[in-house]
């Protein structure tokens, strides 16, 4: 239980951090975690896509050292590792929420955009909770509803100010 909890705390807090490069650090703390709690429900396909995250999502961090060809080269690698963790480790209808959630969440992380981060968290709290609830995992099914809702109130906190300050500059 300890791991969902510091799962649920790091994505939260990844939401909340401006910078991306500082956000995907945190966040990449929560797919380590997500994985260690995949392992003790015996949730395979979840355990190993935790790892892929946790590595992806760091790697992404870090997409100044790569050129713009080796970043995108990374980006269709870990789309296809995905894929094949699917194909490996398929358990039935249910595996593809997990896959779903980490092949947007691969693309919203890519892009350089913090907003892309948060609809990540959206897709990923309304999926795996789901998926969590398929493997009687209720407190990350209430967990990753939280989240849902966390980052559905931060887009629109988002959006709302974004229109504010565009009503006032019309204004001026």
């Amino acid at each position: 239980m300890i791991f969902s909890i510091l799962t649920f705390i790091a994505i939260c807090l990844s939401l909340l951090i401006k910078d991306r490069t500082k956000s995907l650090h945190v966040y990449s703390i929560s797919c380590i975690c997500e994985s260690l709690y995949c392992i003790t429900v015996g949730a395979l396909t979840g355990t190993f896509l935790g790892i892929i995250n946790f590595i992806r999502t760091y790697l992404f961090s870090c997409r100044e050292i790569f050129s713009k060809k080796a970043y995108f080269s990374l980006f269709l690698f870990f789309e296809f590792v995905v894929f094949l963790n699917f194909i490996i480790t398929y358990d039935g209808t249910i595996s593809l929420l997990p896959t779903m959630a980490s092949i947007i969440g691969i693309y919203c992380l890519w892009v350089p955009h913090t907003k892309y981060l948060k609809f990540s968290s959206l897709i990923k709290g309304m999926f795996y909770a789901v998926y969590y609830a398929y493997y009687d995992g209720w407190f990350l099914v209430w967990g990753y509803t939280v989240v849902f809702l966390f980052s559905f109130y931060i887009l629109i906190k988002d959006e709302r100010k974004k229109s504010f300050l565009q009503i006032i500059k019309l204004r001026r």
